[in-house]
C-alpha cells in the first residue's frame, strides 16, 4: 500500500485549524458575540466551511484582494493533502499544477531554495506564517477600534452629563435671582440683565454642537458604531 504521509498531512492540517481559529476569532471580534461556545458558524460547532468563512471575509472588506490569495494559495494545497489520498507530497502535488501557482508558492522560499520537500513545506510554512500574521493583525486592529469607540462615546456621555449639570445649575441661580426680585426689591430689568448674563455664560460654557463632539468628526468611526 502507498504511503500517504500521515505526518506531512498532519502539518498541514495543524496549520489550517490554526488559521481558521484565528478567522473564527475575527467573526466572533467583529460580530461582538460574548459566547464563542454557542455559536453555530464561528466555534466548536459545525458550521459554515473554512472556504466560505475566507469567502465571506473578502465581501466584507476585512481581507483584502492580496490576503485573500495568500489564502487562496494554502488552500489549494490544504485540499489535495486533506481530500485526495494520492498526494502524499508537495512534489506530488507541483506536479499538478499549473506554473503560475508553483511560482507563487516559490515566492515564499527560503533565497530560492526551491527543489525538495523540505524547501517546499519551508516555503509553506512560510505561507502559513504569512496570513496567520494578517489575521492578528486584523484581530488587534479591531480591538483598538473597539476601545476607541468606548473612549469617545463616554467622553460624549461625560459631556452630557457635564452640560445636565450646568442646567440644573442655571435653574438653581434663576430660582435663587426670583427671590431676589421678590425679597430685595430687585428690579424686573437688572433681573433680565442678570438672567442674560448667566444665559450667555451658560451657553458658552455648554456648547455641544456637532463639531465639538470627536465622535462626530470621524465619519468612518461613526458609520463603524451605527453598523
Amino acid at each position: 500500500m502507498e504511503d500517504i504521509n500521515l505526518e506531512l498531512r498532519g502539518i498541514v492540517l495543524k496549520y489550517s485549524l490554526e488559521l481558521e481559529h484565528s478567522v473564527n476569532r475575527i467573526f466572533i471580534t467583529f460580530l461582538s458575540i460574548e459566547n464563542a461556545t454557542s455559536t453555530r458558524n464561528f466555534g466548536n460547532r459545525a458550521g459554515i466551511s473554512f472556504q466560505h468563512k475566507i469567502d465571506l471575509l473578502y465581501d466584507l472588506g476585512i481581507l483584502s484582494k492580496t490576503d485573500l490569495q495568500a489564502f487562496e494559495l494554502l488552500m489549494t494545497f490544504r485540499n489535495r493533502f486533506l481530500h485526495n489520498i494520492v498526494y502524499n507530497s508537495f512534489g506530488r502535488v507541483l506536479e499538478d499544477l499549473d506554473n503560475g501557482i508553483v511560482n507563487k508558492l516559490k515566492k515564499y522560499s527560503v533565497e530560492g531554495n526551491f527543489a525538495c520537500e523540505d524547501d517546499y513545506l519551508t516555503s509553506f510554512k512560510h505561507l502559513y506564517i504569512e496570513i496567520l500574521d494578517i489575521l492578528n493583525v486584523i484581530i488587534s486592529n479591531r480591538k483598538e477600534e473597539n476601545e476607541r469607540k468606548m473612549k469617545l462615546v463616554r467622553d460624549h456621555v461625560q459631556s452630557l452629563y457635564d452640560f445636565k449639570l450646568l442646567v440644573f445649575q442655571y435653574v438653581l441661580d434663576t430660582k435663587t435671582n426670583l427671590l431676589k426680585l421678590k425679597d430685595n426689591g430687585l428690579s424686573l430689568q437688572e433681573f433680565e440683565s442678570i438672567l442674560d448674563n448667566e444665559l450667555n455664560i451658560l451657553s458658552e460654557k455648554g456648547k455641544l454642537t456637532d463639531s465639538s463632539i470627536p465622535i462626530f468628526d470621524d465619519e468612518a468611526l461613526l458609520k463603524s458604531l451605527l453598523k
